[in-house]
C-alpha cells in the first residue's frame, strides 16, 4: 500500500514564508485605498496634488498619523528616481501605486527606480521600463 507523498520540511517552510506575501498582496491591492487616512493624487499632466511621484512622496509628513496613500491616476511614463525614507511610521503604512486600472511606467534616468529605505511601504501596479542603464528596479533596505 502506497502512502501519499508528504511535503518535505523545506516545502512546508517555503509555503509559510511565501504565504504572508500572498495575503499582503491580496489585502493591499485596490481595497487599501478605502483605508487611507491621507491620499495624494499624482497626475503627470496636472489636476492632481502632484505631477511626479517623488513630489507626492515629499509631502508625506515626518510622522504618520494614519495610513498614507499615493494614488497614481494615469498610465504615464515617469522619468524619475523615487526615494522613500526618513519617516516615522508609528504603526501606519505608506502605499504607492495606481488604485484603479491604470498602469504607470517608471523610467528612471539612472541608478535605482524605487529606493525604499523605510519600513511598512506597499508598492504595487508599476511597470519599470528603463531606457538608460540602471542597477535595480526596486531596492529595499
Amino acid at each position: 500500500m502506497s502512502h501519499p507523498t508528504r511535503p518535505t520540511r523545506f516545502a512546508r517552510r517555503r509555503f509559510w514564508l511565501v504565504l504572508p506575501f500572498i495575503v499582503a498582496q491580496a489585502l493591499v491591492g485596490r481595497s487599501a485605498f478605502a483605508a487611507c487616512g491621507t491620499t495624494k493624487v499624482v497626475l503627470q499632466a496636472g489636476g492632481g496634488d502632484c505631477n511626479t511621484i517623488q513630489a507626492c512622496v515629499d509631502l508625506i509628513p515626518a510622522t504618520l498619523t494614519g495610513d498614507y496613500c499615493i494614488d497614481v491616476q494615469d498610465s504615464a511614463t515617469y522619468a524619475e528616481n523615487v526615494v522613500v525614507q526618513g519617516r516615522t511610521n508609528a504603526g501606519y503604512t505608506i502605499s504607492i501605486g495606481p488604485f484603479s486600472a491604470q498602469r504607470p511606467v517608471l523610467d528612471p534616468p539612472s541608478g535605482v527606480g524605487f529606493r525604499l529605505n523605510q519600513s511598512s511601504v506597499n508598492l504595487f501596479g508599476f511597470d519599470i521600463a528603463p531606457t538608460n542603464a540602471m542597477t535595480h528596479g526596486v531596492v529595499i533596505s
